[in-house]
């Protein structure tokens, strides 16, 4: 469970959204991985994380103009890398990147977790 005995605190549980960016439109994207947001958030405070402070992690979201796709790559690893649970976003499968994150989240004992097509299936 998520809450410490030791500082008598629930933690803070951390969410990355993972789905394709590559080849769509900017709109598209930010779309996608907004109502993402919305449905990940909502189905994560109403499970078993009641109490605890749920933080959605939107690579889209964070400041910084990389020079290439490897450079957003290696940004958002190492943003993947702090995170309790990666999300994949419908349409994943069709993004290298997507595959990569995922990969390298249960590689690093990060739990996976899949949202439905509609956003509306539990997670």
């Amino acid at each position: 469970m998520t809450y410490n005995m030791e500082t008598d605190k629930f933690k803070t549980i951390q969410v990355y959204l993972s789905g394709k960016v590559t080849g769509l439109s900017h709109n598209e994207a930010r779309d996608s991985f907004m109502c993402a947001s919305y449905a990940a958030y909502k189905c994560f405070a109403d499970e078993e994380f009641k109490g605890n402070m749920i933080r959605i992690v939107n690579p889209l979201s964070i400041p910084g103009e990389m020079k290439s796709w490897a450079d957003y790559m290696l940004r958002d690893l190492m943003i993947l890398k702090e995170c309790d649970y990666i999300v994949m976003i419908p349409g994943w499968k069709d993004s290298l990147g997507a595959t990569i994150e995922r990969l390298f989240a249960q590689a690093c004992g990060i739990e996976v977790r899949y949202l439905g097509v509609d956003y509306n299936k539990d997670i």
